[in-house]
């Protein structure tokens, strides 16, 4: 159950079409804002400016929830250092998901023997790589998000995959997906709003444990040079 009033922030703009959201939770419903396609934003103005114009000030927070990315360097690098102000100095509880998760909600409910596969271009020959499924109680990892080859993906898919592809990824990279398995949604950009679904897993997260995941695959096993 969410602790009210909640702030949710979501900037790794994986999908290259809204670098910066914020959502507000109060007693009186969930509203929003974004900030303006095409421009980069203030986060922490557009957070201030939303809680003050529902009257909420940073020390009434009882709760915030992040998405970790992968996503934009400054993006994620802006909403994390923001989440780790409110959390140290007002001791709010933080509550994480990662952009692959946020993906794979917009496919809505399936069946338990499917499984979802939101991907990501990660450049330099790899990609993001999710595995999650629907259950009962809503969306259930079946193994962390991980930076791999994206032949090594490509030969992952089953043909009763999932994927969920943003319209960003490059055309080679979506008629190969569609050549090996036909089932293929590309989702809408996900925003802070999605962070306040009920069916969304979230990992309760210390301030000083909050670590970005960025767009270019720096968590993956690279060859050196």
């Amino acid at each position: 159950m969410t602790r009210l009033p909640a702030l949710a922030l979501c900037a790794s703009n994986a999908t290259g079409v809204r670098p910066h959201s914020c959502a507000l939770r109060t007693a009186s419903g969930t509203f929003a804002v974004h900030s303006t396609i095409g421009q980069r934003g203030d986060l922490a103005h557009l957070a201030a400016e939303l809680c003050r114009t529902h009257g909420v000030a940073a020390a009434d927070l009882r709760e915030l929830r992040l998405d970790l990315g992968p996503g934009s360097y400054t993006g994620l690098r802006v909403a994390v250092t923001l989440a780790r102000c409110l959390a140290t100095f007002d001791a709010i509880p933080v509550l994480t998901t990662d952009t692959l998760t946020l993906l794979a909600h917009a496919s809505g409910p399936q069946p338990t023997d499917r499984r979802l596969r939101p991907v990501l271009d990660a450049r330099a020959g790899h990609v993001h790589d999710g595995h999650l499924r629907w259950h009962p109680t809503g969306l259930r990892h079946d193994q962390p998000p991980r930076a791999i080859p994206t032949a090594t993906w490509l030969a992952s898919l089953a043909p009763n995959d999932l994927v969920l592809a943003p319209a960003n990824l490059p055309a080679d990279m979506l008629n190969a997906i569609r050549t090996r398995c036909p089932n293929l949604i590309t989702p809408q950009a996900p925003d802070a709003t999605t962070l306040f679904a009920p069916n969304l897993p979230l990992t309760p997260t210390p301030p000083h444990h909050l670590t970005p995941h960025y767009l270019l695959p720096s968590y993956a096993e690279l060859p050196r040079p």
